[in-house]
């Protein structure tokens, strides 16, 4: 399934709010262009199985830190909150992150 299409079935399971909002580090680079220990935040239905897409989706290698049931307007949201600190995408420099908090 190509990136961004999603069957009908998990476009339902999505608007019900059957997921997850994820935090991963960036481990190491596959074609991205961000630092090494940044953050990735993003949603997702199955945090672990994405991770194991971002090689090639992302063009990063992450390692989980956690996830969070959570909807993908919070997702959204979330990433209207932290855009200031934003490094690229998705992307956050883990230092600001953590004064954030």
């Amino acid at each position: 399934m190509p990136m961004g299409m999603h069957s009908a079935a998990r476009w339902e399971r999505i608007k019900e709010g059957d997921g997850y909002i994820y935090v991963a580090e960036v481990v190491s680079l596959t074609f991205a262009n961000v630092p090494i220990g940044s953050i990735k935040i993003g949603f997702s239905l199955d945090p672990a199985k994405r991770l194991q897409r971002f090689p090639n989706d992302v063009g990063v290698i992450g390692r989980l830190l956690g996830a969070f049931p959570a909807t993908l307007r919070q997702e959204k949201t979330l990433h209207q909150r932290l855009r200031h600190l934003r490094i690229k995408n998705e992307f956050y420099p883990r230092s600001a992150l953590m004064e954030a908090a």
